[in-house]
């Protein structure tokens, strides 16, 4: 059975994860299209916000600086709110292959390969 990410739950994991669920809010269609409504709190300028990733049984924190575009980014299992780390790593090699795949399709294949090739040579 699927669980239901509230506020309770929310709550819960934020006082448990960061010690504070003070000033926490519901957020609607936040992230990027693939999650959905979650919740959002402030502590100075970190912005931490919870999501549920719509179609997995997973709740994906993020974790940024108001200041700067970075974010960390933490996945829990819905139905016992504990890290789910091969996910993360998963998340993660993911994203790097999207940028990658980006990156060259953004310039041609020989100018990354002669990029690369530096690189490598030093």
């Amino acid at each position: 059975m699927k669980k239901r990410f509230g506020m309770q739950d929310a709550k819960a994991l934020f006082k448990r994860e960061f010690g504070t669920c003070k000033g926490i809010r519901y957020i609607y269609g936040s992230k990027p299209d693939q999650y959905g409504s979650g919740f959002e709190m402030n502590i100075g300028k970190i912005n931490i916000s919870a999501v549920h990733d719509t179609g997995n049984p997973f709740i994906v924190v993020f974790v940024s600086n108001a200041e700067h575009d970075d974010w960390i980014m933490f996945i829990y299992n819905i139905q016992t709110m504990e890290r789910n780390f091969a996910q993360e790593v998963y998340a993660r090699d993911s994203y790097k292959r999207d940028l990658f795949t980006d990156w060259v399709n953004n310039n041609s294949p020989e100018y990354c390969c002669e990029q690369v090739m530096k690189a490598w040579k030093g």
